[in-house]
């Protein structure tokens, strides 16, 4: 064992435990725990290695002399156990310092590379940016000591340390430009992936206050629509209020079997010609649907199927002189409590005053005259380009 078979015996496993000053016990890591092992007192046999009971036969030799498959001599000589390690010594030590800021450090010298490697995968968060890059690179890095080793000892050519940096460096940044990472890094590790010139993206939450705004004269109307299960049983509602939040009309509507986008439609309508009905004038109006907000901005009915409630709603608007504004569903709450009370209760209604309002509806009308803000969560993609970034 260790020793080369061309210039020098074996050294049995049982030697090696009695004599302590094999260079084993320097070369090999943990061996203080071969010292629990049992060895019996019987006498060493031979094993045929090449068979499954260790037993010689005349099958097992015949495979040996005639092999079968296809031969592939070059690559069983990439995993030799007597290769020449000095080969990669100049690159391990240059890689090595290059990214020894990323990869975590040995415990100790005599740490086998294989648990430092398991360290470093169980320690590599892909969420973040620097446990992505930590990662990837030591794998980079391993193809890259394996192949400038190979080409060594095989081809005798060498690449420099500068080349195969630049291309583990240039894998990493293509590699990190593409995705979206959710765990931000901390600032020493932000300063870390700048310093090696990695600008990675990170989704990051933010929180944002949102309130109903009130009109500055007039009246606004708030409308919403849903539909459970899109398309399935659906409802709207709305509410018509002054300038300071006081409800002149609300009204949950049931609209039976449709999509989401045709009760936003609907209630809009609905809403419009109630305000009609009631000699109600309004000035502006609000919707939490982007899409048929888009509709009356590109002057075309977002389907088919809404054609026929949002031609009178388009042909109102122009009339009135007004608009319709996108707004959070944040602040739409009273409308979206409407919405909910009417898809719930497949009933119809309109209400004038707030003492008539549901008790679902109330609370957030309270809150909306009070002027209290809702917590509106939202994803912001930030991109690091350089230091100033960080301030």
């Amino acid at each position: 064992m260790l020793a080369d078979p061309d210039d020098a015996p074996h050294v049995s496993v049982k030697e090696m435990l009695q004599n302590h000053s094999q260079p084993a016990w320097l070369l090999v890591p943990h061996m203080q725990k071969l010292t629990s092992i049992h060895l019996s007192e019987d006498q060493d046999t031979c094993i045929w290695t090449h068979s499954a009971d260790g037993l010689f036969n005349t099958k097992s030799a015949y495979d040996i002399l005639r092999p079968r498959g296809i031969q592939r001599p070059a690559l069983s000589k990439i995993w030799h156990r007597f290769f020449l390690r000095k080969a990669s010594i100049d690159i391990v030590a240059a890689l090595w310092r290059w990214f020894s800021p990323i990869l975590h450090p040995p415990n100790s010298n005599n740490e086998h590379f294989t648990s430092w490697c398991w360290r470093v995968i169980q320690g590599s968060n892909l969420r973040s940016p620097f446990g992505f890059v930590a990662l990837y690179g030591m794998l980079l890095i391993t193809w890259e000591i394996c192949k400038e080793r190979c080409k060594r000892r095989y081809d005798s050519k060498f690449t420099p340390i500068k080349t195969i940096i630049d291309q583990i460096s240039l894998q990493i940044s293509h590699a990190i430009h593409q995705p979206v990472f959710k765990t931000a890094p901390s600032d020493n590790q932000l300063c870390v992936l700048l310093s090696l010139k990695y600008k990675p993206s990170v989704k990051s939450i933010k929180i944002k206050l949102v309130r109903w705004i009130p009109p500055v004269n007039g009246l606004c109307l708030n409308v919403d629509g849903a539909s459970k299960g899109n398309p399935g049983l659906s409802g709207g509602g709305g509410c018509i209020r002054d300038s300071n939040g006081n409800i002149c009309l609300a009204f949950p509507f049931h609209y039976s079997f449709g999509n989401s986008l045709q009760a936003e439609v609907r209630a809009l309508h609905d809403g419009l010609m109630l305000a009609n009905e009631f000699g109600l004038s309004i000035n502006q109006i609000y919707s939490d649907s982007a899409l048929l907000v888009q509709s009356f901005t590109n002057n075309s009915s977002p389907s088919w199927e809404c054609a026929r409630w949002w031609r009178p709603a388009y042909d109102t608007l122009r009339s009135l002189q007004t608009s319709c504004c996108h707004v959070l569903r944040e602040a739409n709450k009273v409308s979206d409590a409407l919405t909910s009370y009417a898809t719930s209760n497949h009933i119809n209604k309109i209400f004038t005053t707030f003492s008539s309002l549901p008790l679902a509806c109330r609370g957030p009308a309270t809150l909306d005259k009070t002027g209290l803000p809702y917590e509106y969560v939202c994803f912001d993609q930030t991109r690091w380009n350089g230091w100033m970034d960080q301030i």
